[in-house]
């Protein structure tokens, strides 16, 4: 069990988190019903091959169907918006953060409720020596964040020297808020031009834009040549990722 301690007022609130293992297929653990939960951290379980998660109004008809087929890649639709996230257990690290709007942690704002979970993600990776910035302004879209989820940066997001690391997305009820949260480990900007449905001419010139978009910073990460974009030197595995932001967590103070 996490927890973390919150002042409202002159008073000290004892705000805890109970970490779930949530072994469901992703498209399962997407489409999970939260609306009337209690906080809660769910981590769901990840398996390979890897699934292709696709935003709620993405029509499949820009994904290369054939290309999925294969390389084993699954196909998957959430209820949240956005372009696709290529989920696995060497892509990203992912949990939810389930929070009713009677939590102190809870912002009517939508685009500001990010800001404190961004913080302390941003606080974590600090630990494992990586200097993230946190976007706070609007939403930054390319031309391939409508297909590509880390080809665009949203409010509470984190880059790596200029490049998307840490994706955040959130699904309200009246009642609850869930935020997803990927950390991104392998970044291929070749791989993800591939599950598009695009012309060879457009592909290469979305690997090059992919490339600056986002870095990964777990194992198996290149020089962005194609064969994985990353930053030299950077090899946290999910459970270095992970047990940086739960203990960060523990000691959350607003």
């Amino acid at each position: 069990m996490l927890s973390s301690d919150c002042r409202c007022g002159n008073k000290l609130k004892r705000v805890r988190f109970d970490p779930i293992s949530i072994d469901e297929t992703p498209e399962v653990f997407h489409h999970r019903n939260f609306d009337g939960s209690p906080r809660s951290l769910w981590v769901p379980t990840l398996t390979d091959p890897p699934t292709l998660v696709l935003g709620s109004s993405q029509p499949a008809n820009t994904i290369d169907i054939s290309y999925l087929e294969r390389h084993a890649i699954t196909l998957a639709t959430r209820r949240s918006g956005g372009g696709a996230v290529l989920v696995g257990p060497n892509e990203l690290v992912w949990f939810d953060v389930v929070l009713p709007n009677t939590d102190p942690l809870w912002h009517h704002d939508v685009g500001r409720s990010f800001d404190w979970l961004g913080n302390a993600v941003q606080r974590a990776l600090a630990t494992l020596d990586l200097a993230t910035e946190l976007h706070s302004g609007p939403l930054t879209t390319t031309e391939w964040s409508r297909r590509i989820c880390f080809g665009g940066l949203g409010p509470g997001e984190l880059t790596l020297d200029g490049r998307k690391v840490v994706g955040m997305s959130q699904r309200r009820t009246r009642t609850t808020s869930r935020i997803q949260v990927a950390v991104l480990l392998t970044w291929d900007p070749e791989r993800h031009a591939n599950l598009l449905a695009i012309s060879d001419h457009e592909r290469q010139r979305a690997i090059l834009e992919l490339g600056a978009a986002a870095v990964g910073i777990g194992n198996g990460n290149g020089n962005g040549n194609g064969n994985g974009s990353g930053t030299p030197g950077l090899h946290h595995s999910p459970t270095d990722v992970l047990t940086a932001i739960f203990d960060e967590l523990k000691v959350l103070d607003l």
